[in-house]
């Protein structure tokens, strides 16, 4: 990329040697801070600092979301000197187990303070001028990530310092300083010159990362405006935030949609920091994987259909901007209007203007992060009027309002419904209350909305079960289960399972059994046919309002249940190699590390398959991933249930095995799995064969932590395979085990 940062950048006029060292200083400070202040976006946490031991006298910057006084910037101190002493970076999960830090920790006003990561800023010279580190009040399990980032920001700030401490003249302008520091910075950094007012501002510098994120050069962006990175749903809202920005202050634009040169919608948070009058420097944070992820799960999420065939209610979805994108047929009745004029129409039309009772805005109560229930009249699409009583339920994803559930009901003839609407009222609020909570799991979510249906209905016991052709398994249940559910779940599991009656609830006042009062209520759940249901000791009467009430509370559960399923979904693909089925290379680093820190003996078998290669180039990738998938098997099958087994990538293997154990023990663990590796392998019609090496390091005599466990039974594997493959080294040199 074409490195051309403007020299000068102000245009005031020429200035004295003071004054421009005077504004070299302050652009440098003012640098400093903002570099902390990216170090604690960068790495979630509420404290950051960056520490210069210059010839002018030691400097601490802060950033934090709350105010912090002499005794965080001590801490912070402590942490940078601990990085400087070693010259490396650390990070230090609970600074209360760390010994380095047991005194910080026991400090008057440091309970606030427990896990810490600091990376040392090494200049051109080799000599530590600085440290950046970041705090947190909770404790964290591994910090690798926030020490990368350290790392990453320490490279890209120590060019700054050097080039600010070691200058000859000691007089470079903030734009040269910066094109120092800024082209080893991770994230996008582009600098702009300020127009007159009402002007937009435009491009003097970009860095590398910024040409690797939006596909532009230094050529193609110099002179042009912002507005270069932006869409249709993105340019007007940039430019006012943009033309908003005066003086030094930082200023954190959130998350903007912005497009790169090959107009790819990309997702970013933009923070902006005055260099000078004329000029100002912004950083852009690629969001995007989390952005999609996040959007995908809520479009899931607001398209659940089971709740559409609740009976006579009519029930609409609404995304986070108010736009309706789902209807169900009820909603049709009600209102005259297909389910495609009804989509994206504009609902403030249908009815008189004003507001809701409380002074709420219609519109408004469609994105509320609460409940809210309210009456209202609407005009029919023939003209006549439509008095509707109407309750929103908030659609929450991680904590975060994300749209809204529309339950509209007729109460046009009041005299028929009053009785109903009376009876429903506490029922809908509470139920309300349930589907909208926050900070709960979704198991704790159903277990809610069941508690809630059986103290309504005066039920013993109410479950969650989902029904196969195998049978019927309660995963949720709540109450006294005084007798056994299999049979009135057998009974209704026909009914359950059959697509078209989903959604319909049934109440049967007297089964005959040990059971006697029973309402159920049948759902399909992606595929899945699942039953909500209440059961009680004794005979009972159940009217409309009781089997509404009861779809209200299923279609409840199963918000929660998809979630719930879901976030397995999430969880197996995160921690499993979708190929083999086994875990992968992530939950492994994982396991290591729990291992290591139980601090127990284990020994760590580190297996390469002889010959795939050779395999997957003759038979084809089709074969070779079903000898993969064969040879996983086998390794899961040979090992105990308590044993870690993963896959590292192409044909490598690994088993963390638990326990004290002796060499002959590791050596018949090692043998069984080479000899269960080297049995011919059948596959599309053909036998293949295949052996595998093998290399074994133990805790603690081998190594003490990951990186060398890892190394020295990577060494023994490749003696394995010089050796002639097909046979176990260990890493201590103990004697050799070969395969059939």
């Amino acid at each position: 990329m074409d490195q051309d940062p403007v020299r000068g950048g102000n245009d005031a006029g020429p200035e004295t040697d003071d004054a421009v060292s005077d504004a070299g200083e302050e652009a440098t400070d003012a640098i400093l801070d903002a570099y902390a202040r990216l170090a604690a976006k960068r790495c979630d946490v509420s404290l950051a600092f960056v520490k210069i031991i210059a010839p002018s006298g030691e400097r601490t910057y802060g950033s934090s979301t709350e105010r912090f006084g002499p005794a965080a910037r001590a801490a912070g101190s402590a942490f940078c000197d601990a990085a400087l002493d070693t010259r490396s970076a650390y990070d230090v999960p609970d600074i209360r187990t760390d010994p380095r830090f047991a005194s910080l920790a026991s400090a008057a006003g440091r309970n606030d303070i427990r896990f810490a990561a600091a990376s040392p800023l090494i200049d051109g010279q080799g000599l530590a001028v600085g440290a950046i580190c970041v705090m947190d009040p909770s404790p964290r399990v591994n910090g690798d990530a926030e020490s990368e980032a350290l790392r990453e920001l320490a490279a890209s700030l120590a060019h700054l310092v050097d080039a600010r401490e070691h200058t000859r003249e000691g007089d470079r302008t903030q734009t040269e300083l910066l094109g120092v520091a800024l082209p080893a910075a991770a994230d996008p950094i582009a600098i702009f010159r300020r127009g007159e007012p009402g002007v937009m501002p435009t491009f003097v510098y970009i860095n590398q990362a910024f040409t690797d994120l939006f596909g532009y050069s230094s050529a193609e962006v110099a002179g042009k405006e912002p507005k270069l990175l932006t869409g249709p749903e993105t340019g007007g809202e940039a430019r006012a935030k943009i033309l908003a920005v005066k003086g030094p202050a930082p200023v954190d634009y959130g998350t903007l949609a912005l497009y790169t040169a090959a107009g790819e919608r990309r997702y970013v948070q933009m923070i902006t920091h005055g260099l000078n009058p004329t000029h100002r420097i912004v950083s852009y944070h690629d969001v995007t994987v989390e952005r999609n992820a996040q959007a995908a799960l809520v479009d899931q999420n607001a398209r659940l259909r089971s709740l559409i065939s609740i009976d006579r209610d009519a029930i609409l979805t609404f995304d986070r901007l108010g736009a309706c994108i789902d209807a169900n047929p009820a909603a049709e009745t009600m209102s005259g209007y297909s389910r495609a004029e009804l989509l994206h129409t504009d609902f403030t039309t249908m009815a008189p203007p004003g507001t809701i009772p409380g002074g709420v805005p219609f519109a408004e109560a469609l994105t509320a992060a609460h409940p809210i229930a309210f009456t209202r009249t609407f005009a029919h699409r023939d003209g006549s009027a439509v008095v509707v009583e109407c309750t929103t339920i908030p659609i929450a994803v991680g904590g975060a309002t994300d749209g809204a559930y529309l339950f509209a009901k007729d109460v046009t003839e009041e005299a028929k419904l009053a009785a109903l609407v009376a009876k429903q009222a506490a029922r809908a609020s509470a139920i309300c209350a349930v589907a909208a909570s926050a900070g709960t799991s979704d198991d704790e979510q159903i277990d809610a909305a069941l508690a809630l249906g059986r103290a309504t209905f005066e039920m013993d016991y109410a479950y969650l079960a989902e029904v196969t052709e195998a049978g019927s398994n309660v995963t949720n249940g709540y109450g006294e289960r005084v007798f056994p559910v299999d049979d009135v779940l057998r009974a209704d599991a026909d009914r359950v399972r059959d697509p078209k009656r989903a959604g319909e609830v049934v109440a049967t006042g007297d089964l005959g059994g040990p059971w006697r009062g029973h309402i159920v209520a049948a759902l399909h759940v992606d595929g899945r046919a699942c039953a909500v249901g209440f059961l009680s000791r004794h005979a009972g009467t159940y009217d409309a309002a009781d089997r509404e009430f009861a779809g209200l509370v299923a279609a409840c559960v199963s918000l929660a249940f998809r979630r719930r399923e879901q976030d397995r979904q999430l969880e197996h693909l995160a921690n499993f190699d979708d190929l083999t089925q086994i875990h992968n290379r992530t939950y492994f680093s994982g396991a290591l590390a729990l291992s290591l820190a139980k601090g127990k003996p284990f020994a760590l078998h580190l297996i390469d398959l002889d010959g795939f290669k050779a395999l997957n180039d003759q038979a084809g990738h089709a074969i070779g991933d079903l000898a993969l998938q064969a040879s996983a098997r086998r390794i899961a099958e040979t090992s105990d249930a308590t044993d870690t087994v993963a896959r590292l990538g192409g044909d490598e293997f690994v088993v963390v095995r638990t326990g004290a154990r002796d060499d002959a023990a590791t050596f018949e663990f090692a043998t069984a799995l080479l000899a269960a590796l080297a049995r011919p392998i059948a596959l599309a019609g053909d036998s293949f064969a295949l052996s595998s090496s093998m290399g074994v390091a133990r805790f603690p005599q081998d190594g003490e932590d990951a990186s060398t466990l890892m190394q020295r039974a990577d060494t023994a594997l490749y003696r394995a395979k010089a050796a002639g493959k097909n046979r176990v080294e260990m890493a201590g040199g103990a004697p050799v085990a070969t395969g059939p």
